[in-house]
């Protein structure tokens, strides 16, 4: 897969969520998903519930990317810190989808916030290289994230 996102589950709420870009693995943490107080409030914070809220979050990107249109763009927030958050940017061509890596200063962001932003990011700051894939692709790629992520869930219970 050449964009996966995954929770790897090491007890700490850091560095437990993995961005695979093109190759590349970014290391994040899920402390903010573990905390957000509007969703899952009935769930104890700690990794089921940022494994919940991160999967939420990969479903509602899957959606936006569906039914995003040529020339638009949804945000997919990855890493939500204290200071900024890191972001993926994909941009609808035609068939294709154009994916590359990017921040803002916006900080201390829960996904439940996260989630009003991914059609209008108006600070995002591009970096690196920018990935080209088919639209099909890269809704499969988040249609394993989720699996996986469901899978890792329901083994938890």
């Amino acid at each position: 897969m050449r964009v996966s996102i995954q929770f790897k589950s090491n007890g700490t709420l850091h560095d437990d969520i993995i961005l695979t870009f093109d190759g590349e693995r970014c290391h994040a943490d899920s402390y903010f998903f573990a905390i957000d107080p509007t969703w899952f409030p009935n769930l104890e914070t700690g990794e089921k519930k940022a494994q919940n809220a991160l999967r939420k979050l990969l479903q509602t990107a899957h959606q936006h990317l569906s039914d995003l249109d040529h020339g638009q763009s949804v945000y997919l927030p990855y890493d939500l810190s204290d200071e900024c958050s890191a972001w993926l940017r994909c941009t609808r061509d035609g068939d294709c989808v154009t994916v590359i890596r990017g921040w803002t200063n916006r900080g201390c962001l829960f996904p439940s916030v996260a989630v009003t932003l991914m059609k209008d990011l108006k600070d995002f700051d591009p970096f690196g290289v920018e990935l080209r894939m088919g639209r099909g692709a890269i809704l499969k790629c988040l249609e394993k994230s989720i699996r996986d992520l469901q899978t890792s869930i329901d083994g938890s219970d």
